[in-house]
């Protein structure tokens, strides 16, 4: 990053104190004697154009330009070449800095740099004119570099406005909006609205088996549980081995078609070819086979002897 060495104008003095009027500063390679160049304003340095002379002449008040770009080695001598002082190593100042900080009026840190040997990539900040946004970006000379934004310890890392931040700490991804929480995102899962259950995962599941209090359903099987509607409900109790219906949905008549066969007619055809999507029922103890055909449903209980009562429940 190019810089002023003293801006705008670095001024030298000779060891009386006076200016070093014609003095020459000469610019090397930090800690070499290899020349670098230097330049008249910071677009040349960018650009690379309009090289100083090396070493650059001071004028009669022991002044000149120079805009250099990266670590340096300074050289000042008189104007009859004898050395005035040289420094074998000097970073950027004020618009850049390496392995320096940037102090308050107070001489406390504003920000500090920290420097990686052999470092090609770098962060680029660049300022905007009216109705545009600044922008923080990255380059160098990776296709791709991103960028690593870390805090101490377990402090939270805020972005954006006050009243509708993204806060990210060491557990939580939290986005919010007028001050607050519209949703956060943890190990446990994702939180709507500040508040409720976290969802976890998303399943597809026809008949919604697992019956999660933090899975969200597809559409596919929300649509599948859906047309799983009630078809038929019935309770039939059985005296002397006569089925007597006491209460139903849907069910038209009943036929005791014999010992442990009883022969439920509904008034809705299943929206199956074969059988219901579903059935269940009970009895006294001996288990229930159900069977049925359609237009309209038939059940049929089959049973090795006429239980105490029987319930059931269709689904098409």
């Amino acid at each position: 990053m190019p810089y002023f060495l003293g801006a705008p104008k670095v001024q030298f003095f000779d060891s009386n104190g006076d200016p070093l009027s014609f003095g020459k500063v000469h610019i090397f390679e930090p800690g070499t004697s290899s020349p670098k160049d230097s330049y008249p304003t910071i677009a040349d340095a960018i650009a690379g154009t309009n090289a100083n002379a090396n070493p650059v002449i001071l004028d009669s008040r022991g002044e000149a330009v120079i805009v250099v770009n990266g670590q340096i080695k300074v050289q000042v001598t008189d104007s009859s070449d004898v050395d005035i002082w040289s420094e074998s190593t000097i970073d950027a100042i004020g618009g850049g800095v390496l392995d320096s900080d940037i102090l308050d009026s107070n001489d406390n840190e504003i920000l500090t740099f920290s420097s990686t040997t052999s470092a090609i990539n770098y962060i680029t900040a660049t300022n905007a004119a009216t109705g545009n946004a600044p922008v923080l970006s990255t380059g160098g000379s990776d296709a791709a570099p991103g960028l690593n934004v870390d805090t101490k310890g377990s402090g939270a890392m805020t972005l954006g406005s006050q009243d509708a931040p993204v806060v990210i700490d060491a557990d939580t991804i939290d986005l919010q909006t007028g001050g607050s929480s519209r949703a956060d995102l943890n190990d446990s899962g994702l939180r709507l609205g500040g508040a409720n259950a976290r969802v976890t995962t998303v399943l597809d599941e026809d008949d919604m088996s697992s019956d999660s209090a933090t899975a969200l359903a597809t559409q596919q099987s929300i649509n599948a549980y859906s047309t799983r509607i009630l078809r038929t409900w019935y309770y039939v109790t059985y005296s002397g081995g006569i089925p007597t219906l006491q209460d139903s949905y849907n069910v038209s008549s009943i036929v005791d078609s014999g010992v442990g066969i009883l022969t439920i007619v509904t008034d809705k055809d299943s929206t199956l070819a074969d059988h219901p999507a579903g059935v269940a029922g009970s009895h006294a103890s001996t288990p229930i086979n159900f069977t049925s055909t359609v237009s309209p449903i038939t059940v049929i209980n089959t049973m090795n002897a006429d239980p105490d009562s029987v319930r059931g429940v269709v689904y098409g």
